[in-house]
């Protein structure tokens, strides 16, 4: 299999962070580069790693010096050599999206189905499907993260307000279908601004006692009682957590990826996850629609989702993105996404999701400075292109 080392392929990015206890509880909120943030770090091993071309990579896991990550793209499930950047196809393509993933501590890989509303358990060396369970039969579903806790694994709906729980069985056993329970999200109010995507990253509280659940699109970090359901917003401090995507947590240090304006948020926690504040926030030019994060050893690998590319296998540059906004057509993205069950919510037509003015973090409608923008972009998949192209249209499952 070729691989490529260009940029704007997929990507899953390396950057160098300390684990444990550092400066950065003790400074103010700002934004640092990669290269700002100082860690002893092994030069042995790659920092990027290039997914075969027209991936789009979204759950990452890894267990050692292997690396899986899952493809929004067609569901195929990839594992990667960290130490060499060589990747093989562990499992083939399902024809629908898979998101989350999370490794046990049996080399099982549970994976999360999106829009088909399902799990997949899939042994992680062999890449055999051992289970499938159906979370959901609703149509208007996106079956997002997951995290293990107690014994139980919990699973997000980024368009059902329900927390779906598997319980496991003495040493580790696969549940069955029967036992999956769907639990209803309380305190938490799902709405179809920018697209619909709501309960995303899960991770339980530093005292294990609850959840913690990001909402992408009102930027609200909740704790989620396990049993009941019921969510409360935590106290950030006012921190800006708009987009937040996959979440780790390392101790009460809690790392959020925010996709579209690709940064990864720090926050330091107390200990029973009702309280924290932002200690630092840090980008990197090679972010494009960050995803996920997990570490190993003294880097936090992040995968690049590229969820604003009409055609992954080709380079984007801004000049070939679509705005109708600025006069521009809609595209082969559109047309591949337009029929989806539960992907254009309420009355929003094609010219509602493409419209500039609906991105949180623009500072003008004017067409004239939107274009100044993209103009003035470098001609790269940018976090400009990731911004600008709203996440509802459907190449974003996360």
């Amino acid at each position: 299999m070729k691989l490529f080392t260009v940029l704007p392929v997929g990507l899953i990015t390396a950057l160098a962070l300390s684990a444990g206890p550092s400066a950065l509880a003790t400074e103010l909120p700002h934004t640092h580069s990669a290269s700002q943030v100082t860690a002893a770090v092994s030069t042995q091993w790659p920092t990027t790693l290039p997914l075969p071309r027209g991936e789009r990579p979204e759950g990452l896991a890894v267990s050692g010096a292997a690396g899986y990550a899952a493809s929004f793209t067609d569901g195929s499930i990839w594992r990667v050599n960290l130490r060499t950047g060589k990747w093989q196809l562990l499992t083939p393509a399902t024809g629908v999206a898979s998101v989350g993933l999370r490794l046990d501590s049996h080399g099982r890989l549970w994976v999360a189905g999106g829009y088909a509303g399902n799990l997949r358990v899939i042994d992680s060396r062999t890449g055999k499907v051992l289970a499938t369970y159906q979370l959901t039969k609703d149509s208007n579903t996106a079956v997002n993260d997951m995290t293990f806790l107690d014994g139980a694994l919990y699973v997000t709906d980024s368009f059902s307000p329900y927390l779906y729980r598997l319980p496991l069985g003495k040493g580790g056993g696969l549940p069955e279908q029967s036992e999956v329970q769907a639990i209803p999200l309380k305190g938490m109010t799902y709405t179809n601004d920018n697209g619909g995507w709501n309960a995303n990253g899960i991770t339980p509280t530093p005292d294990g006692k609850a959840l913690l659940v990001i909402q992408t699109n009102t930027g609200v970090l909740y704790r989620v009682d396990r049993a009941t359901g019921q969510a409360t917003p935590v106290d950030v401090g006012g921190a800006a957590l708009s987009w937040g995507d996959g979440m780790l947590l390392e101790g009460t240090k809690l790392y959020v990826t925010r996709n579209e304006p690709n940064k990864l948020a720090v926050l330091q926690l107390n200990k029973a996850g009702t309280k924290g504040r932002l200690t630092i926030e840090v980008t990197d030019p090679r972010f494009d629609c960050a995803t996920n994060v997990i570490r190993v050893g003294s880097k936090l690998y992040i995968t690049n989702g590229r969820f604003s590319a009409t055609d992954p296998a080709k380079p984007l540059t801004p000049s070939t993105r679509s705005r109708t906004r600025l006069g521009r057509p809609h595209d082969d993205a559109d047309e591949l996404h337009r029929d989806r069950p539960g992907l254009f919510r309420g009355n929003d037509t094609l010219d509602d999701l493409h419209d500039p003015r609906r991105r949180r973090s623009a500072h003008s409608e004017q067409p004239a400075v939107l274009q100044a923008g993209i103009g003035s972009s470098p001609r790269r998949s940018t976090p400009v292109e990731c911004q600008l192209r709203p996440l509802a249209v459907g190449i974003m499952l996360s």
